[in-house]
């Protein structure tokens, strides 16, 4: 046999020949002329004669992984025992394996088209899993064998990281989608345990402080006398968001078939809202001629369809706020803030936190517990009719006193 010291570099360069390993007894790396390589373990049975086992290719197993599991291979040819089989039993448990990027794969595939999120949010989901597994290195590895060591040293690889700034957001996504994906995992028993769980607490990158600001009512008053210089579909936009406190994706992905317009109000079924909960709520008097002009010239299902094509929901809110605050003269805010804006100036206005909460469609409005979340079950119709108004009238300036009382009774 030939002697080279085995190491990454090697392995890779030694000529045809066998070339003992000088850390693992028994293990030697073997070159045929054409170049394969493959890994081999020698020693001798119980009957004192020499038994050659063939390992595996260099693709199959690495330098580490070879003197890993040479041990076991010498031992079983010293106790007499099939090494072979063992060989072969081992090879089929190691193609069966699910490796964390074919698990991601799979997830993928199978699951995500499935969740009720926006397409956006799934892609989000997939290039996260797929960019965690090629910085934590796993790509290749069995799920099993990933566990907080590598789930650490990724969070440390954006927390800490050595050029630039930290990233708590890009950790938190990261690991995020990593337990989603054992989760499933775990329902579908491809691994016992999600390795997150088991994160020491102090390691988890911390959830983000919550946003306070409140968007001045003279901002407001600012973006709603430009809006009709913003031109379609933003225009038209802006002035419902304004108006109607609801979530960025609830507003965008409004259909005309949410809208009875002769009753002043929009239906949200659970599957369009954040919490799962049916909704309804009023529309102010702005509100409803905004939405009845509109769709005169409707041509599209979505109330505000992209410029782009008719068929998707009005996107790209990164570029919108931008141009809206550019036009506008006002800086700073972010669209959620808006819903911020509403219960501080109705709870300004004297109307009660809980009704104006309730607006806002939030988990905890909708599913009070105690006494009142089975005692009370008034909507509060009229209420509600009367703060969306005070809210328009507050925005745009407009009296809305000579409707209210009409609206409310309906």
């Amino acid at each position: 046999m030939s002697k080279i010291k085995l190491n990454a570099q090697s392995i890779k360069s030694a000529p045809p020949g066998e070339y003992p390993d000088h850390i693992a007894r028994g293990l030697y790396l073997r070159v045929s002329p054409k170049g394969f390589r493959s890994w081999a373990v020698l020693a001798r049975g119980p009957d004192s004669k020499l038994k050659r086992l063939t390992l595996g290719s260099l693709s199959a197993y690495s330098l580490a992984e070879a003197r890993e599991r040479a041990p076991e291979l010498l031992k079983a040819i010293k106790e007499g025992r099939d090494p072979r089989a063992e060989a072969r039993e081992h090879m089929r448990a190691r193609e069966a394996r699910v490796t964390f990027a074919d698990a991601a794969e799979q997830y993928i595939e199978q699951e995500l088209p499935h969740l009720d999120r926006v397409p956006r949010y799934k892609a989000g989901i997939a290039s996260c899993l797929r960019k965690a597994g090629a910085e934590m290195g796993v790509a290749d590895c069995s799920l099993e064998d990933i566990g907080t060591t590598q789930l650490i040293g990724l969070i440390d690889l954006h927390m800490k990281p050595r050029t630039g700034k930290p990233s708590p957001s890009a950790a938190r996504t990261r690991l995020q989608a990593i337990s989603n994906l054992y989760e499933w995992g775990v329902e579908r028993k491809l691994v016992a345990d999600n390795p997150v769980h088991w994160l020491p607490k102090k390691r988890k990158p911390a959830p983000p402080p919550s946003r306070e600001y409140v968007i001045p009512m003279g901002d407001l008053h600012k973006i709603w006398k430009i809006a009709d210089k913003l031109g379609e579909p933003l225009s038209g936009y802006v002035k419902c968001w304004v108006l109607l406190p609801l979530r960025r994706t609830e507003l965008s992905h409004l259909r005309w078939n949410d809208i009875d317009l002769e009753a002043g109000r929009i239906r949200l079924s659970g599957s369009a809202t954040k919490n799962r909960e049916p909704f309804q709520i009023p529309l102010s008097n702005q509100a409803s001629r905004i939405l009845e002009a509109r769709k005169e010239a409707a041509t599209s299902e979505f109330v505000f369809p992209s410029n782009r094509k008719v068929i998707v929901p009005i996107h790209g809110w990164g570029a919108y706020k931008k141009k809206v605050q550019k036009v506008s003269g006002t800086d700073y805010w972010r669209w959620h803030d808006l819903r911020r804006s509403f219960v501080s100036e109705l709870a300004e206005l004297g109307f009660d936190i809980d009704l104006v909460d309730g607006l806002l469609n939030h988990a905890q409005a909708a599913t009070r517990g105690g006494v009142l979340g089975t005692y009370q079950r008034s909507a509060r119709w009229g209420d509600k009719v009367r703060a969306m108004e005070a809210w328009a009238g507050a925005v745009t300036g407009e009296d809305q006193g000579q409707v209210i009382e009409l609206r409310a009774g309906k």
